[in-house]
């Protein structure tokens, strides 16, 4: 599954992802559960579809996750918010 955003929107989590994680000095530990959460329901494909490159890269920590920046995590928690709101306005 892919994202449902268009480019446009995607450009505008980066740069507000960006901002959140630029407010942490350390990765938030509530982040990191979210990001678990949203990887296991969304997947791989959808995650590199939103930040918009390949996620072959495995972290060292969890070795079942891919590598990502500190503002990826942020910007995957981020779409899917944005996906669920998008859905549920059509209804």
């Amino acid at each position: 599954m892919r994202t449902i955003l268009d480019v446009d929107q995607l450009a505008a989590l980066k740069v507000h992802a960006g901002d959140v994680a630029r407010e942490f000095s350390f990765v938030d530990p509530r982040a990191l559960s979210q990001c678990d959460r949203v990887l296991r329901e969304r997947g791989e494909v959808w995650a590199a579809s939103v930040v918009g490159r390949i996620l072959t890269k495995r972290s060292r920590v969890h070795p079942s996750w891919p590598w990502l920046f500190t503002y990826e995590m942020y910007m995957l928690i981020l779409a899917d918010e944005a996906e669920f709101d998008a859905i549920v306005s059509m209804f």
